[in-house]
Formats: C-alpha cells, sequence, structure tokens
C-alpha cells in the first residue's frame, strides 16, 4: 500500500505486481512499512509481468492516462 498526501486529503493506493509463470521472480526493495520517498524504485518484475495500481475514486479525482496508454515506471504522472 503507498499512502501520501493527495490534494487536501490523504490517499491510499495498492500496487499489484503480476507475474506470468515465465518469469523467475518480482524483487523487492523495500520491506512493508517502510516509506519510501516519490518516484523512489520499490522493486522490478522482470519481463512477461504487469503492476496494476488501484486508486480509490476521489471527488475531482483527475487521471493523466487512459485504457491503452504506456506508462514508464518512475517517470509517467499517472494521477494529479
Amino acid at each position: 500500500m503507498i499512502k501520501g498526501p493527495y490534494r487536501d486529503t490523504k490517499l491510499a493506493c495498492y500496487v499489484v505486481q503480476i507475474a506470468a509463470r515465465s518469469v523467475n521472480g518480482i524483487d523487492s526493495h523495500v520491506r512493508e512499512g517502510e516509506t519510501v520517498e516519490r518516484g523512489a524504485i520499490f522493486g522490478m518484475i522482470r519481463i512477461g509481468s504487469q503492476v496494476d495500481l488501484i486508486v480509490p475514486w476521489r471527488e475531482n479525482l483527475h487521471t493523466r492516462v487512459r485504457a491503452g496508454d504506456r506508462a514508464r515506471a518512475g517517470e509517467t504522472i499517472l494521477i494529479d
């Protein structure tokens, strides 16, 4: 879970790392409950995988990506 401020309220998002059977594993660089800075790398999945970000709906939440867009970890701004 990722917690942080969003506008004038707290927001908790969830990250789901999904790896294909052919993937050797998921590398996690932080432990559960550990604090990381915005833009920090917290893990990596090898080729053949995806990462889902679950963001609870909020009034006036603006997403900057749409279905089919390509997002690059640590670079693409997803919500503002």
